[in-house]
């Protein structure tokens, strides 16, 4: 992150807690046009691109929580984000550029690892051999969770043959969307039987059903609901999947890489 964009944030965030919060309290809310405002006063203008990247950094790292839906979108501060409202504005601009610092320094370098981590545990020898010994289901449950939840921040909407046949050994539940020239369907807590390849379609069985499609490009998204108890599922899951193996310690690594961004920045699962 270069110089401008950490003074873009921090100018944000010193005027969210020194204006908003300090004159309206800390349950106040604020919209696209307040954040525009701030970017253009320090830096001229401001692209609808500036804008979308801004709110998704703070967003993502649970500084800011969102209100409402899609149109009309507001946002305010996260209730686990923690600061403090000094008397002094100096001190609270301290205060954001430490917070800031932070923020750049840690969650880039555990974004970054969690990344890599997904890659090397989907791609790992023996994963696919070992997810079927898998035997508690909240272990397995969670399991899937956590690497679909990761596949979905980096490739949304492009759902390959490793991430499928993960969920069809796992025999975990989830939600999908899928929609070519002739289909355009979603389903619900359905879980993924078989997988086939044929000379020009790909066939694939949910439950007792089964679709052929033209591709897996046809599939437009998957989702598993995040139960409420997944801090202590993931728990439980590192205390049960310690060994010596390569794709065990791969994968306690990835399920500890969301306990500390839990811990460290409150990072929520989706």
């Amino acid at each position: 992150m270069n110089v401008k964009v950490a003074d873009r944030y921090v100018s944000i965030l010193t005027d969210v807690i020194d204006n908003k919060i300090r004159n309206e309290g800390e349950n106040i809310t604020f919209d696209k046009s307040y954040i525009s405002d701030i970017i253009e006063n320090i830096e001229g203008s401001v692209s609808e691109k500036t804008y979308k990247q801004t709110v998704r950094w703070f967003y993502e790292r649970s500084v800011f929580e969102k209100v409402g839906n899609t149109f009309g979108m507001k946002y305010k501060i996260h209730p686990n984000f923690k600061y403090k409202l000094s008397k002094s504005r100096d001190t609270v601009i301290k205060q954001c550029r430490f917070i800031i610092g932070q923020l750049v320094l840690f969650s880039n370098m555990f974004w970054d690892e969690t990344e890599s981590l997904y890659s090397e545990v989907i791609t790992s020898d023996g994963f696919f051999e070992f997810l079927p010994t898998i035997k508690p289901k909240k272990v397995s449950d969670t399991v899937s969770k956590l690497i679909l939840n990761k596949h979905n921040e980096e490739y949304e909407g492009i759902y390959n043959y490793e991430l499928l046949k993960t969920l069809q050994l796992l025999k975990t539940p989830f939600d999908i969307k899928i929609k070519n020239k002739t289909l355009n369907m979603s389903m619900k807590d359905v879980t993924l039987n078989k997988i086939t390849f044929n000379f020009d379609t790909v066939t694939v069985e949910f439950n007792n059903s089964k679709f052929e499609i033209e591709s897996l490009e046809n599939i437009k998204n998957i989702k598993i609901q995040t139960p409420k108890d997944i801090m202590d599922r993931i728990d439980y899951s590192i205390d049960y999947l310690n060994g010596d193996s390569n794709v065990l310690k791969k994968l306690v690594e990835l399920l500890e890489t969301y306990k500390v961004g839990n811990e460290i920045f409150h990072q929520t699962i989706d």
